[in-house]
This record gives C-alpha cells, sequence and structure tokens, in this order.
C-alpha cells in the first residue's frame, strides 16, 4: 500500500503522540506542521483504506465584531436615544442633549 507525504505525516504525528482517542484538525495540525486543508485530505485518504476513523461535527460560532464591541459597552444608539428622550422632549431638547455619533 502507497501513502501520501501527508498520510505519512499525519500518521507518525498520531503515533508520537498516543495520548489521546480522538483529535482535532488543530490538534493534529500541531503534531504533523500541515495545515488544516492537507489534514483533511490524508485523513479522507487515511479513512478509505481503512487506517482511520473519522467523524465530523458542524459547529456554529458567533462573535462581536469591533462595533458590536463598542455597542456592548455603550449601548445601543437606539437604546441611548430612549434614554436621553426620558418621558418625552421636544426635538430642539434631543439636539441639545444628543450626541453627534447618534
Amino acid at each position: 500500500m502507497e501513502f501520501h507525504p501527508h498520510e505519512i505525516r499525519v500518521l507518525k504525528g498520531l503515533a508520537e503522540d498516543q495520548k489521546e482517542t480522538w483529535y482535532t484538525p488543530a490538534s493534529i495540525e500541531t503534531l504533523s506542521g500541515l495545515n488544516v486543508d492537507a489534514i483533511s485530505r490524508a485523513v479522507s485518504w487515511l479513512t478509505t483504506k481503512g487506517l482511520v476513523e473519522a467523524s465530523s461535527e458542524v459547529r456554529q460560532e458567533i462573535s462581536l465584531d469591533k462595533e458590536g464591541v463598542d455597542y456592548r459597552k455603550s449601548g445601543l444608539p437606539e437604546r441611548r436615544l430612549i434614554k436621553k428622550i426620558g418621558k418625552g422632549c421636544s426635538i430642539e431638547e434631543l439636539k441639545e442633549k444628543s450626541d453627534p455619533q447618534l
């Protein structure tokens, strides 16, 4: 059976580690020195050859960008505006109180 160089690097990395029974692409990246795309291909080939078992899990992560972090700290512009208005005020009063960035 012939092996691609990436398959060899993945297998060597797993054989040298032997601490886990399952690995993430990131942990194999550390062990093999390959990027995640190369690891994915190598693991697919190794699975086809019956040398490893692989499963995938889809995970969705959501994070705030810079604007979201700023709004988390200072509040949404709409809420800040409502807070300034309070129980009511004229447009002129609102312009005086208002932050130009609102």
